[in-house]
């Protein structure tokens, strides 16, 4: 079995466990016998939000433990160099997100006490946005990624360029930062891994995305989405389930309604993120045609290159890829694929989803294929 599968097959493992957990929780209304249904202290609230993190941490361990350690060491990737490394960046990868599990959730709470699902809605997509803006912060916090200008990547461009520095090489960066403020990030070791004109062209590609407004197009997607999860999510903990959506039982109720609903997404949203690679390849090559150069070979050889260090997998079987990878495989690269007009605006929308859940306890934002057990890739997942 090739690295590409084993880590699939563990993604819809880790996945497929946290949605059958969510299922039976539902269904024996499980978060109701074991936590606090009325409005107590503040303390009571944090104290059972992050024991039941902590469970949920428990369940997938085992997962984390073969994708991020076992699976890169027994296939030659990037991996911590012993088990106690291991452990110290899981843990503080884990510290940070069940943080800002807890802040989200006493900010939503209290928002949704005093201006119901409305206002839930707009201060969802607000903290999102935030989210976003912070995520270079966010990266260093939870697994000491660091960010730098880079003078001679920035000449003669309009959009900012950083320079990411990530222990892990399958670290691939992306768009960070609001809807105002795009920056690309690209990591370190592509500067070395890369030729001058490769690298170039993996620039230009992101610079495209925020250009032709496929990355502005891709946030909103997984804003609105995350957002309209959060608000069914508390409609049904109150309408089905029967409790308040600020106590303790309720809130744990609508996070495993957000773990179904993002199942979801992660089974929907990747054909819109496939559409947006072919249209941001298309715009990318076709801007250095005028350079006189074979830019679907550049991209070629720079997909294969950056690949190696990951999945490494340049065939995928075509209903593996539509249910399973918001990144086109690097045979599909480039080939002419139809591409509806709508989802053109979509760039990375199911990973910047995914990144986003945080605001909405989102475990499954760390369960899935790409970044089970990689603490660098919890925030910024691999990009295309």
């Amino acid at each position: 079995m090739t690295y590409a599968r084993a880590r699939l097959w563990l993604g819809i493992a880790c996945v497929g466990t946290l949605v059958l957990l969510a299922v039976f929780g539902l269904w024996l209304n499980l978060p109701a016998l074991a936590m606090t249904s009325e409005e107590k202290s503040l303390t009571s609230f944090v104290t059972e939000l992050v024991l039941f993190c902590g469970f949920l941490y428990l369940v997938i361990a085992p997962f984390d433990l073969l994708g991020g350690y076992a699976f890169p060491k027994e296939y030659g990737r990037y991996s911590p160099k012993s088990l106690g490394r291991f452990f110290l960046a899981y843990f503080r990868g884990a510290l940070l997100q069940v943080s800002v599990f807890t802040v989200a959730a006493l900010t939503l709470t209290t928002v949704f006490n005093y201006t119901g699902l409305i206002g839930l809605a707009l201060a969802s997509i607000i903290l999102g946005s935030l989210m976003l803006g912070i995520q270079p912060l966010m990266s260093h916090l939870g697994s000491g990624i660091k960010h730098n200008t880079s003078k001679h990547l920035n000449l003669g461009r309009k959009v900012a360029v950083d320079v990411a520095i990530s222990n892990d090489n399958s670290f691939t960066g992306g768009i960070t930062g609001t809807l105002l403020n795009p920056k690309v990030v690209i990591p370190e070791h592509w500067q070395s891994l890369l030729s001058k004109d490769e690298l170039d062209l993996m620039i230009s590609r992101r610079e495209w995305a925020i250009k032709s407004k496929s990355r502005s197009g891709g946030v909103l997607i997984a804003l609105i989405y995350m957002s309209l999860g959060l608000v069914l999510s508390f409609f049904l903990t109150e309408s089905l389930n029967g409790l308040n959506p600020a106590t303790a039982a309720g809130y744990t109720t609508s996070m495993l309604w957000n773990i179904l609903w993002g199942f979801i997404g992660v089974l929907t949203l990747p054909s819109l993120s496939r559409q947006s690679s072919h249209f941001v390849d298309g715009l990318a090559i076709q801007d250095h045609k005028r350079k006189h150069i074979d830019s679907a070979q550049v991209l070629e050889s720079a997909l294969k290159k950056i690949e190696g260090l990951s999945d490494d997998e340049p065939n995928r079987s075509k209903w593996l890829e539509r249910i399973f990878h918001p990144i086109p495989a690097r045979s599909m690269r480039y080939s002419g694929a139809q591409i509806f007009p709508f989802s053109v605006y979509a760039w990375n929308c199911l990973r910047t989803y995914l990144y986003s859940s945080w605001i909405v306890s989102g475990i499954i934002s760390r369960a899935v294929h790409c970044n089970v057990g990689k603490p660098d890739l919890w925030v910024y997942l691999p990009s295309d």
